[in-house]
């Protein structure tokens, strides 16, 4: 726009806006984890976002930290944030322990038998002892031993 070269005088002129979207990168450091599909990679500054779930095979997603030694997590980029952003995925080892069922056939286990095991981790199962008999050792169903005592 410009004033012509005929005008004369004073004149007041008026300024026209119109409101643009400001974004920011979303940088993910996944640690080997995997984003869910549709994850964002930017968001819209001066409004909140919240963060997805990333998954990674074996183990439980902690949150989301802004530095790779932080253990302060995020679940959201807030409004107030401008520019881009890296945040760090963090992880912890999933551990399930399972139950130790024994049939004991009338034999008795003894106090220190453990009644869960760690899975990934082996487990020494202990000998029972039943009166006039003689242990064989552990099948995982009736019939063959798994075990030699």
């Amino acid at each position: 726009t410009e004033i012509s070269e005929t005008q004369t005088g004073d004149i007041k002129v008026y300024a026209n806006w119109k409101e643009s979207v400001v974004y920011g990168d979303i940088i993910y450091k996944l640690n080997n984890g995997i984003l869910p599909e549709g994850a964002p990679v930017q968001y819209e500054v001066g409004k909140a976002l919240t963060l997805p779930t990333p998954t990674r095979e074996g183990y439980d997603f902690l949150g989301w930290a802004l530095s790779s030694s932080s253990n302060k997590y995020i679940t959201e980029i807030p409004a107030t944030q401008t520019g881009n952003i890296t945040i760090y995925a963090k992880w912890q080892l999933h551990i399930t322990y399972s139950a130790i069922n024994y049939v004991l056939d009338g034999g008795e286990l003894p106090e220190s038998a453990d009644l869960e095991y760690r899975e990934g981790k082996g487990v020494t199962l202990p000998v029972p002892t039943k009166y006039s008999h003689r242990f064989l050792g552990w099948s995982l169903e009736e019939g063959p031993v798994i075990t030699q005592r």
